[in-house]
């Protein structure tokens, strides 16, 4: 995924999470527009009895059923058209 969450280290061994900037929102200012992940998160949350974790569990096992569809999808692509459609 291209707009994967990245996993940094703060230079204590700790990892921390730096979501990367949404396409349509790279040159807003943070006062002066919503976050347009905050709904779906809520929703998300919301949706797993109001448990973060549980959300997390959940997207986590979203992420590696969609993993598995595109891994799948590779397998059965033909390789001569996708190097045609490359060329082009």
């Amino acid at each position: 995924m291209t707009s994967e969450t990245a996993l940094k280290t703060d230079g204590g061994g700790r990892e921390h999470c730096r979501r990367p900037p949404h396409p349509q929102h790279t040159s807003r200012n943070a006062d002066s527009e919503p976050d347009p992940y905050e709904p779906a998160a809520e929703a998300i949350i919301e949706a797993c009895g109001g448990d973060p974790r549980e959300a997390v569990i959940a997207l986590l096992g979203e992420r590696d059923y969609l993993a598995g569809r595109v891994e799948a999808l590779e397998r059965s692509v033909s390789w001569g058209f996708v190097r045609a459609g490359a060329a082009r």
